[in-house]
């Protein structure tokens, strides 16, 4: 049960245009509206949630060119690690506007993480961010780190993302890692879902943002390619996923049809606000100590592939019902 933290949470982000003293509850996105002034939009938002917890230790590394940071306790341990993958519509996003979400993440689950910053559209379009991806999963590599000791992690944009570096991985033969997490991920850059118009009202992008950034980031691709819309790939040979979705997100279907077959993935349907609130808002989710009844801790056990998604070859109504 989403707590009243959570509530207020998202209640402050569908009525942010109030403290603009704007009438319009979101703005319409078009090609002529300014990247760098939502970007900016972007940092400031951050700045308002920006402190760090207290024991949180953040180390700057330069990865051949891109920007990262190590975030970890300070008694903590680079033997696992989690690989966080921002969001932004891939035309925004910096370490520094999701640090604070990620210095929250490590300091509740004790696993330190790895932030770092792909190129963003419209200045590099794909396959920029998949490569910069796959070339920072690579050095972690070659720095010593094994796989099995790893996970992917990310939100919107950042979750489409990590689960189109898992099929660039499988694809390069490199060895994947043990676990992924995907919280509200962007899979279909094409926006070809009903849910696209039927979730419009409730959602809280930018009016019309999505088909202005894929545009950005496609360039002039095909939108359904696997490494840039996760929706259209071979979902084989894959590690265990958890995928969190609020009630209220645009999210295409997850549903596809192989052979006759269906093949879901089923989320676990934590609440509206949940997803949205839980890096600022740990009461929005269940406490230590209390059973989990749908899903393991997010985190905590995320290395142990204690994860409630499974690829399943079978129908799930609960999964079409949530998903419509």
């Amino acid at each position: 049960m989403p707590s009243i933290q959570a509530h207020m949470f998202r209640f402050v982000l569908e009525h942010r245009h109030l403290l603009r003293f704007q009438h319009k509850r979101r703005a319409v996105f078009d090609f002529n509206t300014s990247i760098p002034d939502f970007r900016e939009d972007c940092e400031k938002g951050a700045r308002l949630f920006g402190k760090l917890p207290e024991g949180i230790d953040v180390t700057p590394v330069d990865i051949n060119g891109i920007p990262a940071e190590w975030i970890q306790t300070s008694l903590g341990k680079r033997d696992k690690l989690i690989v966080y993958v921002h969001g932004g519509g891939y035309v925004s996003g910096s370490c520094s506007d999701h640090r604070a979400i990620v210095a929250r993440i490590v300091k509740s689950s004790g696993v330190t993480a790895l932030l770092f910053e792909y190129r963003l559209a419209p200045e590099h379009p794909y396959p920029a961010a998949i490569d910069d991806a796959v070339a920072v999963y690579r050095w972690l590599l070659g720095q010593g780190f094994s796989a099995s000791d790893m996970m992917v992690a990310g939100e919107s944009a950042g979750g489409g993302l990590a689960l189109a570096l898992l099929l660039a991985l499988r694809d390069l033969g490199i060895a994947l890692p043990a676990a992924a997490v995907a919280i509200s991920p962007w899979t279909d850059l094409a926006c070809t879902s009903a849910s696209y118009r039927t979730k419009n009202a409730v959602s809280l992008a930018p009016l019309n943002s999505w088909t202005v950034f894929s545009k950005y980031y496609t360039g002039d691709m095909d939108p359904r390619l696997p490494w840039i819309s996760p929706l259209y790939g071979e979902l084989h040979d894959l590690p265990p996923l958890l995928i969190n979705a609020m009630n209220s997100l645009t999210m295409p279907s997850l549903l596809r049809r192989r052979r006759g077959r269906p093949v879901s993935m089923s989320p676990c349907a934590l609440g509206s606000a949940w997803c949205t609130a839980i890096p600022f808002c740990p009461p929005s989710s269940p406490k230590r100590g209390r059973p989990w009844t749908r899903s393991p801790p997010l985190f905590g056990s995320i290395l142990s592939k204690e994860v409630c998604l499974r690829r399943r070859h079978k129908d799930d109504s609960r999964t079409q019902e949530y998903l419509s």
